[in-house]
């Protein structure tokens, strides 16, 4: 089973995403962060295999990375509107093809990077 953590600081997308994923039988949520706070302890407790985050959710995404990479956990990111994929593959490059997997648009098709 695929344990999942959803880190958005909107309460709706997230409840959303939930709903979502809650009908695929091979992943569980096994936290929702509604702080950056939430969500490193979140990577720490569950150590799950995939952290959903939210672009602009935590000021130092190099932080994000590294946490997640230090679990092992794969990172996608939720990129706003209009967001560049670039914005978030500029973060050290070592870190980045580590642990993260994907970059999504909230309204748009998912680009995965590897």
């Amino acid at each position: 089973m695929l344990k999942l953590i959803l880190a958005d600081n909107q309460a709706i997308f997230r409840a959303g995403i939930a709903k979502v994923l809650a009908v695929e039988d091979e992943m569980r949520i096994v936290a929702q962060a509604q702080t950056s706070e939430q969500m490193f302890m979140a990577l720490d407790k569950f150590r799950a295999a995939v952290l959903i985050v939210a672009g602009g959710f935590h000021n130092e995404f190099n932080g994000v990375l590294q946490a997640a990479n230090k679990v092992r956990t794969r990172v996608v990111v939720l990129g706003d509107t209009g967001e560049s994929a670039q914005k978030y593959m500029g973060a050290r490059k070592t870190i980045w093809w580590d642990c993260a997997c994907a970059i999504a648009s909230r309204r748009k098709s998912c680009e995965l990077l590897r």
